[in-house]
Protein backbone atom coordinates (compact mmCIF):
# COMPACT_ATOMS: atom_id res chain seq x y z
CA UNK A 1 0.00 0.00 0.00
CA UNK A 2 1.72 3.21 -1.13
CA UNK A 3 -0.01 5.08 1.70
CA UNK A 4 1.81 2.95 4.32
CA UNK A 5 5.46 2.55 5.29
CA UNK A 6 7.32 0.77 2.46
CA UNK A 7 9.75 -0.90 4.91
CA UNK A 8 7.06 -2.41 7.16
CA UNK A 9 6.93 -6.19 6.61
CA UNK A 10 3.15 -6.05 6.96
CA UNK A 11 3.15 -3.85 3.87
CA UNK A 12 5.32 -6.16 1.75
CA UNK A 13 4.47 -9.11 -0.46
CA UNK A 14 6.71 -11.14 -2.77
CA UNK A 15 6.06 -10.68 -6.47
CA UNK A 16 7.99 -11.36 -9.62
CA UNK A 17 9.59 -8.17 -11.03
CA UNK A 18 7.14 -7.96 -13.93
CA UNK A 19 4.04 -8.33 -11.75
CA UNK A 20 5.44 -5.82 -9.25
CA UNK A 21 5.98 -3.32 -12.04
CA UNK A 22 2.42 -3.79 -13.37
CA UNK A 23 1.04 -3.52 -9.83
CA UNK A 24 2.89 -0.28 -9.10
CA UNK A 25 1.65 1.27 -12.33
CA UNK A 26 -2.00 0.37 -11.74
CA UNK A 27 -2.40 0.09 -7.97
CA UNK A 28 -5.85 1.09 -6.83
CA UNK A 29 -7.82 0.46 -3.63
CA UNK A 30 -9.37 -2.74 -4.97
CA UNK A 31 -5.99 -4.24 -5.99
CA UNK A 32 -4.41 -3.20 -2.68
CA UNK A 33 -7.21 -4.89 -0.71
CA UNK A 34 -6.98 -8.03 -2.87
CA UNK A 35 -3.22 -8.31 -2.26
CA UNK A 36 -3.74 -7.78 1.46
CA UNK A 37 -6.27 -10.65 1.49
CA UNK A 38 -3.88 -12.90 -0.44
CA UNK A 39 -1.02 -12.10 1.92
CA UNK A 40 -3.20 -12.63 4.98
CA UNK A 41 -4.24 -16.06 3.71
CA UNK A 42 -0.65 -17.10 2.92
CA UNK A 43 0.51 -15.96 6.36
CA UNK A 44 -2.27 -18.02 7.98
CA UNK A 45 -1.34 -21.08 5.92
CA UNK A 46 2.35 -20.68 6.77
CA UNK A 47 1.56 -20.34 10.49
CA UNK A 48 -0.63 -23.46 10.43
CA UNK A 49 2.00 -25.46 8.55
CA UNK A 50 4.71 -24.25 10.90
CA UNK A 51 2.73 -25.31 13.94
CA UNK A 52 1.89 -28.77 12.65
CA UNK A 53 5.21 -29.44 10.94
CA UNK A 54 7.16 -28.60 14.08
CA UNK A 55 5.13 -31.10 16.08
CA UNK A 56 5.49 -33.77 13.39
CA UNK A 57 9.24 -33.25 13.04
CA UNK A 58 9.71 -33.28 16.81
CA UNK A 59 7.92 -36.64 16.95
CA UNK A 60 10.08 -37.95 14.09
CA UNK A 61 13.20 -36.84 15.97
CA UNK A 62 11.88 -38.65 19.05
CA UNK A 63 11.50 -41.82 16.97
CA UNK A 64 15.11 -41.52 15.78
CA UNK A 65 16.32 -41.06 19.33
CA UNK A 66 14.25 -43.98 20.63
CA UNK A 67 16.27 -46.25 18.32
CA UNK A 68 19.58 -45.02 19.75
CA UNK A 69 19.91 -47.65 22.53
CA UNK A 70 20.07 -50.41 19.92
CA UNK A 71 23.17 -48.94 18.25
CA UNK A 72 26.62 -50.44 18.71
CA UNK A 73 28.83 -48.16 20.77
CA UNK A 74 32.55 -47.57 20.32
CA UNK A 75 35.23 -47.69 22.95
CA UNK A 76 38.08 -45.24 23.48
CA UNK A 77 36.59 -42.22 21.75
CA UNK A 78 36.84 -38.90 23.53
CA UNK A 79 34.01 -36.43 23.43
CA UNK A 80 34.70 -32.79 22.68
CA UNK A 81 33.75 -30.42 25.47
CA UNK A 82 35.22 -27.29 23.89
CA UNK A 83 32.34 -24.98 22.93
CA UNK A 84 32.68 -23.13 19.64
CA UNK A 85 30.31 -21.08 17.53
CA UNK A 86 28.91 -22.73 14.41
CA UNK A 87 30.69 -20.31 12.11
CA UNK A 88 34.00 -21.43 13.67
CA UNK A 89 33.24 -25.06 12.76
CA UNK A 90 32.08 -24.68 9.17
CA UNK A 91 34.58 -23.69 6.51
CA UNK A 92 33.87 -20.36 4.77
CA UNK A 93 33.81 -22.43 1.57
CA UNK A 94 30.42 -23.84 2.68
CA UNK A 95 28.14 -20.92 3.60
CA UNK A 96 25.09 -22.93 2.51
CA UNK A 97 26.04 -25.73 4.92
CA UNK A 98 26.38 -23.20 7.73
CA UNK A 99 22.97 -21.75 6.86
CA UNK A 100 21.31 -25.19 6.78
CA UNK A 101 22.75 -26.24 10.13
CA UNK A 102 21.87 -22.87 11.70
CA UNK A 103 18.26 -23.29 10.63
CA UNK A 104 17.94 -26.74 12.22
CA UNK A 105 19.79 -25.68 15.36
CA UNK A 106 17.67 -22.54 15.75
CA UNK A 107 14.41 -24.40 15.17
CA UNK A 108 15.00 -27.71 16.94
CA UNK A 109 18.00 -27.65 19.30
CA UNK A 110 15.89 -27.09 22.44
CA UNK A 111 13.44 -29.82 21.39
CA UNK A 112 16.17 -32.37 20.63
CA UNK A 113 17.94 -31.54 23.88
CA UNK A 114 14.71 -31.88 25.85
CA UNK A 115 13.85 -35.21 24.18
CA UNK A 116 17.32 -36.56 24.94
CA UNK A 117 17.05 -35.47 28.57
CA UNK A 118 13.59 -37.05 28.91
CA UNK A 119 14.71 -40.32 27.34
CA UNK A 120 17.77 -40.35 29.58
CA UNK A 121 15.62 -39.83 32.70
CA UNK A 122 13.27 -42.58 31.56
CA UNK A 123 16.22 -44.90 30.98
CA UNK A 124 15.33 -45.25 27.28
CA UNK A 125 18.49 -43.65 25.96
CA UNK A 126 22.15 -43.94 26.71
CA UNK A 127 23.14 -40.43 25.70
CA UNK A 128 26.89 -40.59 26.37
CA UNK A 129 27.49 -43.78 24.32
CA UNK A 130 25.43 -42.33 21.49
CA UNK A 131 27.57 -39.18 21.55
CA UNK A 132 30.61 -41.43 21.30
CA UNK A 133 29.16 -43.17 18.22
CA UNK A 134 28.43 -39.85 16.55
CA UNK A 135 31.91 -38.61 17.39
CA UNK A 136 33.60 -41.81 16.17
CA UNK A 137 31.80 -41.69 12.83
CA UNK A 138 32.68 -38.04 12.37
CA UNK A 139 36.35 -38.64 13.19
CA UNK A 140 36.55 -41.57 10.74
CA UNK A 141 35.16 -39.39 7.95
CA UNK A 142 37.18 -36.33 8.90
CA UNK A 143 40.38 -38.38 8.91
CA UNK A 144 39.86 -39.05 5.21
CA UNK A 145 39.69 -35.30 4.51
CA UNK A 146 36.25 -35.41 2.94
CA UNK A 147 34.57 -32.05 2.29
CA UNK A 148 32.31 -30.90 5.11
CA UNK A 149 29.14 -31.25 3.00
CA UNK A 150 30.04 -34.88 2.28
CA UNK A 151 30.73 -35.56 5.95
CA UNK A 152 27.45 -33.95 7.00
CA UNK A 153 25.45 -35.92 4.44
CA UNK A 154 27.23 -39.16 5.29
CA UNK A 155 26.55 -38.63 9.01
CA UNK A 156 22.85 -38.15 8.21
CA UNK A 157 22.85 -41.27 6.02
CA UNK A 158 24.61 -43.26 8.75
CA UNK A 159 22.01 -42.27 11.37
CA UNK A 160 19.17 -42.95 8.96
CA UNK A 161 20.52 -46.43 8.18
CA UNK A 162 21.02 -47.16 11.88
CA UNK A 163 17.54 -46.06 12.91
CA UNK A 164 15.54 -46.65 9.72
CA UNK A 165 13.82 -43.32 10.31
CA UNK A 166 13.06 -40.19 8.31
CA UNK A 167 16.14 -38.50 6.78
CA UNK A 168 14.88 -35.04 7.73
CA UNK A 169 14.67 -36.00 11.40
CA UNK A 170 18.16 -37.53 11.21
CA UNK A 171 19.48 -34.28 9.72
CA UNK A 172 18.07 -32.35 12.67
CA UNK A 173 19.76 -34.75 15.12
CA UNK A 174 23.12 -34.43 13.32
CA UNK A 175 22.77 -30.63 13.31
CA UNK A 176 22.26 -30.87 17.07
CA UNK A 177 25.58 -32.72 17.35
CA UNK A 178 27.33 -30.13 15.20
CA UNK A 179 26.22 -27.56 17.75
CA UNK A 180 27.31 -29.87 20.60
CA UNK A 181 30.81 -30.06 19.04
CA UNK A 182 30.71 -33.80 18.31
CA UNK A 183 30.63 -33.16 14.57
CA UNK A 184 33.08 -30.66 13.02
CA UNK A 185 35.96 -29.16 14.88
CA UNK A 186 36.60 -25.43 15.02
CA UNK A 187 38.43 -24.32 11.85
Amino acid sequence: DPAENADDENNLIAMCPECAKKYRLGADTQKIQRLKQIKKRYVEIAEMEDTTSHQKVTEEVRQVLLKVPSLKYPANVDLNYEPAMLKQKISPDYPDLLAAIKIWVNLYYPDVHQILQELNREGKNRFEPFCLSVRQNFLALDEKNYPQWDIYNEMISWLQKQTNQDRHACEIVIAYFVQKCEVFLPC
